[in-house]
């Protein structure tokens, strides 16, 4: 680690469907420095037995299979350990999408920034929430699973029958207090999803100025993404 060197963290949440790793993933196509992470799917790959990280799991495993949350403390030191790793590989911005979850995984974020303030500097960072109704979600999972199935594909295990439906509750009796209170306190923003996917992250690098920060390197963005 080294002292001078800033970091960029970016929070992404909302609903299932939202469009939180998609819309992501976009963000920091065009960045070379740039990385996406996902707590959640940190966590999913921490399950296998193999995985250098499923010790810290394995107590909590039964937590997915309902939607539930992991402990913060858990979460952040799997994730501290995944942005180390990046950061040694030339890394300075991090998107993280679906986190945090709940005031446990705030609590544990806020810690892990002020910590490393005595190796890095500055500290930037961002807080997202993509807007949709629950409708839009389910109209959006629907037309997800449609096409994977014609696709001969297997379904994700997020659109299996049920899951999204428990994640909604438990995203509305942790998660989304702790969205209101963010957005209250003016530390989190609040991004319109309900558009299409090009609309959305327009409106996404608007409220974050990331073209100003984050200008594209020619050749960089997969043409799936060029505006």
């Amino acid at each position: 680690m080294h002292v001078g060197k800033g970091l960029h963290f970016i929070c992404v949440t909302g609903i299932s469907a939202s469009g939180k790793d998609y819309q992501s993933e976009r963000l920091v196509a065009d960045v070379p420095t740039a990385v996406r992470l996902s707590p959640g799917d940190l966590m999913r790959k921490a399950q296998k037995s193999e995985n250098k990280n499923h010790g810290f799991l394995k107590p909590y495993i039964d937590l997915l299979k309902v939607g539930g949350i992991f402990p913060g403390e858990v979460t952040m030191s799997i994730l501290a350990a995944e942005i180390s790793d990046h950061v040694e590989r030339g890394a300075d911005t991090f998107v993280l999408t679906g986190f945090p979850r709940n005031e446990g995984n705030l609590n544990t974020y806020d810690k892990y920034l002020l910590g490393i303030r005595k190796w890095f500097w500055p500290i930037y960072e961002d807080m997202v929430f993509l807007s949709i109704d629950e409708a839009e979600a389910f109209k959006r999972r629907d037309l997800r699973v449609s096409e994977t199935l014609r696709r001969n594909e297997e379904v994700r295990a997020d659109d299996l029958p049920g899951v999204m439906e428990k994640k909604l509750v438990v995203f509305k009796e942790e998660t989304q207090p702790l969205i209101n209170r963010l957005v209250d306190s003016g530390r989190m923003l609040v991004v319109d999803a309900r558009g299409s996917k090009d609309e959305t992250q327009r409106e996404l690098r608007r409220h974050l100025m990331w073209d100003s920060y984050h200008p594209p390197v020619e050749g960089s963005l997969p043409r799936q993404f060029r505006r």
